[in-house]
């Protein structure tokens, strides 16, 4: 029996907080702490600094399993 692969790419989780090189790297944030979901910091998903690193992380993730057989499903999410 061969076992296949999906993955998912999630810019951030309302579970678990964006790595702290990001909050800090001047990147907009989409909510606010006062908000009822402002204890996990949600990227705005529109500024220029979520679009580059997050393009970059979905194009180096094709880079990587490009052509791989055991690759079933990509899910990409925002």
């Amino acid at each position: 029996m061969v076992k296949t692969l999906a993955i998912r790419l999630m810019p951030y989780s309302n579970q678990d907080p964006l790595p702290a090189w990001y909050r800090n790297s001047g990147a907009r944030r989409a909510n606010k702490p006062t908000d009822k979901d402002g204890e996990i910091w949600q990227p705005d998903f529109s500024d220029p600094l979520f679009l580059k690193h997050w393009g970059e992380l979905c194009a180096e993730a094709g880079r990587r399993y490009d052509g791989n057989p055991f690759l079933d499903s990509v899910d990409i999410r925002r």
